[in-house]
C-alpha cells in the first residue's frame, strides 16, 4: 500500500530491518503502557475534535461504545496505516524475505547504506546544477 508521505518500502527497508527488530524489542521493555480509553458515542459526538487530535498527538486508543457495548475504535493515522501494510501480502512477503537474508548473513550494516544512499542525493544535487 503506498501512502503519499511514507517512505518507499525497499531497499531502506531490507537495509534497516535488522534495526527495526532491535528497536521493537526494545520498545517491548521500556515502553511506556498504551492508554485504551473507553468512549460512549453519544459522548464522543460533543467533542470528536479534541478527541482525536488528543489520538493523534498522544498516540492513544480510543473504544467507541454504544450502550456498553464496543463497536469501533480509534487510532492514529500513521499507525494505522503501519497496520494496513503489514497486512499487505507483497509487504509480508518482502519482510519475509529480508529476514530470510538477514539470516544468510546478506545484510549490511545500515550505517553503510546510509552513506550510499546520501553519496546517491549529493550526486543528484550536483547533476541537477550542471
Amino acid at each position: 500500500m503506498n501512502f503519499p508521505h511514507r517512505h518507499a518500502f525497499g531497499r531502506f527497508h531490507q537495509a534497516c530491518y535488522t534495526k527495526f527488530l532491535s528497536q521493537q524489542e526494545n520498545d517491548l521493555v521500556s515502553k511506556p503502557k498504551q492508554t485504551i480509553r473507553a468512549v460512549q458515542i453519544s459522548q464522543a459526538k460533543g467533542s470528536l475534535g479534541s478527541l482525536v487530535k488528543r489520538v493523534h498527538r498522544d498516540k492513544e486508543y480510543v473504544i467507541l461504545k454504544d450502550n456498553g457495548t464496543p463497536l469501533s475504535a480509534v487510532m492514529d493515522i500513521d499507525e494505522f496505516e503501519d497496520y494496513l501494510e503489514l497486512n499487505d501480502p507483497k509487504v509480508r512477503r518482502d519482510i519475509e524475505q529480508s529476514t530470510k537474508e538477514f539470516r544468510e548473513g546478506k545484510g549490511r550494516p545500515a550505517r553503510e547504506l546510509l552513506t550510499e544512499l546520501e553519496e546517491e542525493k549529493r550526486q543528484a544535487r550536483q547533476s541537477r546544477k550542471v
